[in-house]
Protein backbone atom coordinates (compact mmCIF):
# COMPACT_ATOMS: atom_id res chain seq x y z
CA UNK A 1 0.00 0.00 0.00
CA UNK A 2 1.52 3.30 -0.76
CA UNK A 3 1.87 5.87 2.28
CA UNK A 4 -0.72 8.86 2.29
CA UNK A 5 -3.00 6.86 0.46
CA UNK A 6 -6.74 5.72 0.69
CA UNK A 7 -6.62 2.20 1.73
CA UNK A 8 -7.93 -0.48 -1.01
CA UNK A 9 -9.54 -3.28 1.16
CA UNK A 10 -8.52 -6.39 0.72
CA UNK A 11 -11.23 -9.28 1.55
CA UNK A 12 -11.41 -12.05 2.48
CA UNK A 13 -14.07 -14.13 2.68
CA UNK A 14 -17.22 -12.46 3.66
CA UNK A 15 -14.33 -9.88 5.80
CA UNK A 16 -13.47 -6.90 4.77
CA UNK A 17 -10.08 -5.09 5.72
CA UNK A 18 -9.12 -1.21 5.73
CA UNK A 19 -5.39 -0.18 6.36
CA UNK A 20 -4.06 3.29 6.60
CA UNK A 21 -1.08 4.18 6.86
CA UNK A 22 1.61 6.82 6.48
CA UNK A 23 1.15 9.93 8.93
CA UNK A 24 -2.28 10.57 7.38
CA UNK A 25 -3.72 13.39 9.36
CA UNK A 26 -7.10 13.51 7.86
CA UNK A 27 -9.99 10.88 6.48
CA UNK A 28 -12.95 11.57 4.65
CA UNK A 29 -14.50 9.17 3.38
CA UNK A 30 -17.71 7.26 2.20
CA UNK A 31 -18.82 3.69 2.44
CA UNK A 32 -21.10 1.65 0.97
CA UNK A 33 -20.67 -1.91 2.38
CA UNK A 34 -23.56 -4.79 2.90
CA UNK A 35 -24.38 -5.68 6.44
CA UNK A 36 -23.42 -8.83 6.03
CA UNK A 37 -19.87 -8.27 5.89
CA UNK A 38 -17.47 -8.24 9.44
CA UNK A 39 -15.10 -5.05 8.81
CA UNK A 40 -11.65 -4.44 10.27
CA UNK A 41 -10.95 -0.50 10.10
CA UNK A 42 -7.39 -0.09 10.79
CA UNK A 43 -6.06 3.43 11.01
CA UNK A 44 -3.12 3.10 14.11
CA UNK A 45 0.29 4.93 13.91
CA UNK A 46 -1.23 7.98 11.65
CA UNK A 47 -1.82 11.44 12.82
CA UNK A 48 -5.72 11.49 13.08
CA UNK A 49 -7.70 13.68 15.32
CA UNK A 50 -10.95 12.55 14.63
CA UNK A 51 -12.56 9.34 12.68
CA UNK A 52 -15.83 10.21 10.51
CA UNK A 53 -18.66 9.42 12.05
CA UNK A 54 -19.81 7.52 9.18
CA UNK A 55 -17.44 4.89 9.96
CA UNK A 56 -19.40 4.15 13.15
CA UNK A 57 -22.07 3.01 10.83
CA UNK A 58 -20.41 0.12 9.38
CA UNK A 59 -20.42 -3.15 10.72
CA UNK A 60 -17.74 -3.40 12.44
CA UNK A 61 -16.03 -5.70 14.33
CA UNK A 62 -12.60 -4.44 15.05
CA UNK A 63 -11.49 -0.59 15.30
CA UNK A 64 -7.80 -0.27 15.80
CA UNK A 65 -7.32 3.83 15.98
CA UNK A 66 -4.25 3.84 18.26
CA UNK A 67 -1.05 5.93 18.09
CA UNK A 68 -2.78 9.25 16.47
CA UNK A 69 -4.13 12.77 17.96
CA UNK A 70 -7.69 11.93 18.55
CA UNK A 71 -9.31 13.93 21.39
CA UNK A 72 -12.89 12.32 21.47
CA UNK A 73 -14.92 9.62 19.56
CA UNK A 74 -18.22 10.41 18.34
CA UNK A 75 -21.05 9.36 19.63
CA UNK A 76 -21.85 7.33 16.98
CA UNK A 77 -19.65 5.13 18.29
CA UNK A 78 -22.87 3.43 20.06
CA UNK A 79 -24.16 2.19 16.46
CA UNK A 80 -21.00 -0.35 16.32
CA UNK A 81 -22.99 -3.17 18.08
CA UNK A 82 -20.77 -5.81 16.74
CA UNK A 83 -17.62 -4.15 17.29
CA UNK A 84 -15.54 -6.76 19.48
CA UNK A 85 -12.20 -5.10 19.08
CA UNK A 86 -11.27 -1.65 20.12
CA UNK A 87 -7.44 0.34 20.44
CA UNK A 88 -7.78 4.11 21.30
CA UNK A 89 -4.46 4.05 22.96
CA UNK A 90 -1.84 6.59 22.99
CA UNK A 91 -3.98 8.97 21.68
CA UNK A 92 -5.16 12.93 22.94
CA UNK A 93 -8.64 11.54 24.38
CA UNK A 94 -10.24 13.51 27.41
CA UNK A 95 -13.27 12.36 27.54
CA UNK A 96 -15.25 8.66 26.58
CA UNK A 97 -18.81 9.17 25.11
CA UNK A 98 -21.54 6.77 27.31
CA UNK A 99 -22.12 5.71 24.29
CA UNK A 100 -19.56 2.92 24.65
CA UNK A 101 -21.86 1.29 27.56
CA UNK A 102 -23.93 -0.54 24.59
CA UNK A 103 -21.45 -2.25 22.98
CA UNK A 104 -22.42 -5.51 24.19
CA UNK A 105 -20.20 -7.64 21.97
CA UNK A 106 -17.32 -5.18 23.21
CA UNK A 107 -14.26 -7.87 24.31
CA UNK A 108 -10.87 -6.12 24.11
CA UNK A 109 -11.21 -2.48 24.93
CA UNK A 110 -7.56 -0.54 25.33
CA UNK A 111 -7.63 3.49 25.92
CA UNK A 112 -4.21 3.47 27.82
CA UNK A 113 -2.16 6.65 27.30
CA UNK A 114 -4.78 9.15 26.84
CA UNK A 115 -5.82 12.44 28.74
CA UNK A 116 -8.77 10.94 30.40
CA UNK A 117 -10.31 13.20 33.24
CA UNK A 118 -13.22 9.97 33.80
CA UNK A 119 -14.55 6.85 32.62
CA UNK A 120 -18.56 7.04 31.85
CA UNK A 121 -20.47 4.43 33.09
CA UNK A 122 -22.45 1.88 30.97
CA UNK A 123 -26.03 1.86 30.33
CA UNK A 124 -28.08 -1.10 31.32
Amino acid sequence: MLSNSFPIPSRIFNHWFFSISGKVSMLCATFDVSNDLSLHFGSSHNQLTSIPSSVFHLPLDILLASNNKLQSLPVEIGYCKTLTELDISCNQINRLPPQLGVLNSLRSFSVRSNLLLEIPIGKS
